[in-house]
């Protein structure tokens, strides 16, 4: 269980930054792809920071019913976050 538990985290590490330099290049299905695996794994990996990158793809593919969701489970899991408050500047079109 606890070889798991490392090879999982050293996975999730390896996808998530993979997924966020492909948010860079606007290589959404690969973020997609990418965050869809870690949140099977983990779903509050980096403290909800994966499930925020995961929301923004949707949001930058248009996808609102995916994102919106997304929204509320941050809203409701990581309430008064630097998560939480970026997720909301994104959904409210206030990014910085």
């Amino acid at each position: 269980e606890e070889i798991t538990s490392v090879v999982f985290e050293e996975e999730c590490a390896f996808l998530y930054d993979y997924a966020q330099k492909n948010f860079v290049v606007k290589n959404y299905q690969i973020v997609v792809e990418r965050m869809e695996r870690v949140m099977e794994i983990d779903s509050g990996y980096a403290d909800g920071a994966a499930m925020l990158l995961l929301m923004e793809t949707y949001h930058e593919l248009e996808e609102a019913e995916k994102a919106e969701s997304l929204y509320q489970t941050i809203k409701n899991e990581y309430p008064d976050t630097e998560v939480s408050q970026r997720a909301t500047q994104i959904m409210t079109g206030q990014e910085e």
